[in-house]
């Protein structure tokens, strides 16, 4: 990422409030996804999107100004991001997002996301959602299905499978 590309993504999280807290979404983090999206608006970032790639696991994330929210800015750069993931062999995307986000549900399961489970989060019912992209995905998806009802049957966990 150039200095130029790098000093608008910091920009862009500098100018977030409300979405900055809601998803605690780090900086630094932010700046070493290993796939990265974004939409500009009059020279400035309005949207962003990617898929950090550390720990084994391709999650999304999608962060769009709440002024530019409403105008399928989210949905485009989520088809984006799985335009690049299928063009560098990703596996799978998978994905956290709450209930009570129903636009960002509805649009994921449009997109061919699948709810793997659903757990507490915060106090808040969240879904843990998977879109496989080729053969391994498929198996990695039952792999990660297999892996959290383990975990919630020795930890006592409050999960829901499908």
């Amino acid at each position: 990422m150039n200095n130029n590309v790098r000093q608008k993504v910091k920009d862009f999280f500098n100018s977030l409030t409300e979405e900055k807290e809601t998803f605690k979404l780090p900086l630094a983090a932010l700046l070493k996804y290993k796939l990265l999206v974004m939409k500009e608006k009059e020279g400035n970032i309005v949207g962003i999107a990617g898929i950090e790639g550390g720990r084994g696991r391709n999650i999304f994330f999608v962060v769009v100004k709440s002024e530019y929210q409403d105008k399928k800015m989210g949905q485009e750069l989520t088809k984006e991001v799985i335009e690049q993931a299928i063009k560098r062999n990703y596996s799978y995307i998978a994905l956290d997002v709450f209930e009570s986000n129903a636009k960002a549900v509805r649009i994921y399961r449009k997109l061919g996301f699948k709810t793997l489970y659903t757990s507490q989060m915060n106090g808040r019912k969240n879904y843990f959602m998977i879109l496989p992209l080729n053969r391994r995905g498929i198996i990695l998806e039952k792999v990660f299905l297999l892996e959290h009802k383990i975990h919630s049957f020795f930890c006592g966990g409050i999960v829901k499978f499908r």
